[in-house]
């Protein structure tokens, strides 16, 4: 996936060359603070490039964003999030 990314020199998520993704930027401006290290952001849409509050789910890990991706597979292939 293809994420729109920022210059944020001397963010702690910033990579060597200073930039981040935008989607991270967006939910840490909705919080008020950085994000933890094992945080991840979750597109409710799927669209990498809708970065609207709205469209973002903060996940406190990996794990738990794969699970809302499972989830939604679950959900758009037989109408119920727990069947898989």
């Amino acid at each position: 996936m293809h994420y729109k990314a920022e210059r944020a020199t001397g963010h702690p998520r910033a990579n060597p060359n200073g930039w981040i993704s935008s989607h991270i930027l967006v939910a840490e401006a909705a919080l008020g603070h950085y994000l933890s290290r094992t945080a991840e952001v979750h597109h409710v849409d799927g669209n990498p490039l809708n970065n609207l509050p709205s469209n973002l789910v903060i996940c406190q890990n990996r794990r738990y964003h794969r699970l809302l991706h499972v989830r939604q597979i679950a959900l758009r292939a037989c109408g119920h999030v727990d069947w898989r």
